[in-house]
């Protein structure tokens, strides 16, 4: 059965990318979906209809599919571009001295233009740590 399900590869990676997806994203997510039925197979699941494959419980498992993989990205961290530049191009970003800076200035201001500074910076941080658990 899992051959005839290959037979429409073709058709299964064009459904795939009607969901809104890369051409690479529906190949992957094509394999994902043999795994898929493949372990189902196994088990005893009778996917055909008739003497075809059921293309709705196909559909279904490549919608799935497709779901958590978006559900994955969304999750994943993004990394400025402007940082993966910098850091492929091997320049050394000396994070160290532009804090030193900050610090100097920071001494310069009046101790409630300080104080008002230390807590901006802190619900910044807090903001990113949520950002990441969720």
């Amino acid at each position: 059965m899992l051959k005839k399900v290959f037979e429409s590869h073709d058709k299964w990676v064009n459904t795939t990318l009607k969901f809104g997806c890369t051409r690479d994203e529906a190949e992957d997510i094509v394999g994902e979906m043999y795994c898929i039925i493949g372990k189902m197979l196994n088990k005893g699941l009778d996917i055909s209809y008739g003497d075809q494959v059921n293309y709705y419980y196909i559909y279904l498992t490549l919608k799935t599919s497709f779901l958590q993989m978006c559900k994955k990205k969304k999750k994943e961290n993004k990394v400025s571009l402007d940082l993966i530049l910098d850091l492929e191009s091997s320049n050394y970003i000396d994070f160290n001295s532009a804090d030193q800076v900050l610090q100097k200035e920071l001494q310069e201001l009046h101790w409630y233009d300080q104080r008002k500074q230390v807590l901006h910076t802190t619900l910044f941080i807090i903001h990113i740590e949520k950002q990441k658990i969720n």
